[in-house]
C-alpha cells in the first residue's frame, strides 16, 4: 500500500460517510443528539481535501495532515477521538512510503490508549473503544498489510455489532432509557466503516 492508495482511501471514506450519514444520524438520534452522521461526513470530506493534492509519499505526514483537518471538521466529542486515530497512525508510520502491519498495529494501539485517556472510557462502556481495542489486539506485526486490514475489517464489524448488547456508561447514551441497550454505538459503527473502507481500498 502506497501513498496514492492512502489518498484513494480517504476519497472513498469521504464518499462512504456521505452515503451513510443519514443512517448514522438515525443511530445517534436514539442515543444522542443525532448529528453524528453529518459530523463524520463533514470531517472526512475535510480530511480528504487536506491531503488529495499533497506531493508527499510519507504515510506519517499524510495521516497527520488528515487528522488535523478532521479535528477541525468534526465538532463535539467525536472530533478529537477520531482525529486521534489518524494522528497516532501518523506517528507510527512516519518515514514509511509503504504501510506496514507493524506500523498499523502500533498506531492503533497508540490510538486506543489515547482514546481511553481522552474519553475516560474502558472496554465495555459502549464506545468506539469497543472496536478500537479488539482491532489493535488482533493484528500481528508478521502479517502482510493486506492480511492485517482484512482481519481488522472483520473484527471491527463484529465488535461494532456486539455493542448492541452493551449499556452505555459514557456520553448522552447513558441517560436514555435502557442506556442504549439493543442499539449499536454510532462511534463504534463509524469506526467499523473506517476499517471496511480501509480494507477495500487496499485491495484495489
Amino acid at each position: 500500500m502506497k501513498a496514492k492508495d492512502l489518498k484513494s482511501f480517504f476519497e472513498a471514506l469521504a464518499q462512504c460517510f456521505e452515503d451513510e450519514k443519514e443512517r448514522l444520524g438515525d443511530l445517534d438520534a436514539v442515543l444522542g443528539d443525532g448529528d453524528h452522521g453529518s459530523s463524520m461526513a463533514k470531517g472526512f470530506a475535510k480530511a480528504y481535501e487536506a491531503i488529495k493534492d499533497k506531493d508527499d509519499e510519507d504515510f506519517g505526514n499524510l495521516f497527520h495532515h488528515a487528522g488535523k483537518a478532521l479535528l477541525t471538521g468534526i465538532g463535539g466529542a467525536s472530533g478529537p477521538l477520531f482525529a486521534m486515530v489518524l494522528l497516532e497512525l501518523g506517528k507510527a508510520s512516519l518515514g514509511q512510503t509503504e504501510l506496514s502491519s507493524a506500523a498499523l498495529k502500533a498506531g492503533l494501539a497508540g490510538a486506543a490508549a489515547a482514546v481511553q485517556r481522552l474519553g475516560k472510557a474502558q472496554a465495555g462502556d459502549k464506545t468506539m473503544l469497543d472496536v478500537l481495542l479488539p482491532v489493535s489486539e488482533a493484528i500481528s506485526p508478521n502479517m502482510t498489510i493486506n492480511e492485517a486490514l482484512e482481519l481488522t475489517a472483520k473484527v471491527a464489524h463484529d465488535s461494532a455489532i456486539q455493542t448492541s448488547a452493551m449499556t452505555a456508561k459514557k456520553g448522552r447514551a447513558q441517560y436514555v432509557q435502557g442506556a442504549g441497550l439493543g442499539h449499536p454505538d454510532p462511534g463504534a459503527t463509524s469506526l467499523a466503516l473506517f476499517f471496511q473502507v480501509f480494507n477495500q481500498s487496499c485491495k484495489r
